[in-house]
């Protein structure tokens, strides 16, 4: 992996960081909820992307719904 996918990939996972915690606070006054579960496991790909393990993971997410 090259220094700049190595930054880029620091880049998505601060801003889905970032994006996590905004839903945090902002959703519960729309009456909304976010799924954690979800936005775990994106956040888990992100990093182990940056380490550069590429094995695959088990979890599955149906992104039609």
């Amino acid at each position: 992996m090259t220094e700049e996918e190595k930054v880029r990939l620091a880049k998505l996972i601060y801003q889905h960081t970032n994006d996590t915690e905004y839903r945090y606070h902002w959703l519960p006054h729309t009456g909304l909820v976010n799924d954690w579960f979800i936005a775990y496991v994106e956040l888990s790909r992100l990093i182990r992307a940056y380490f550069g393990n590429d094995r695959p993971d088990s979890y599955v997410i149906d992104e039609d719904s």
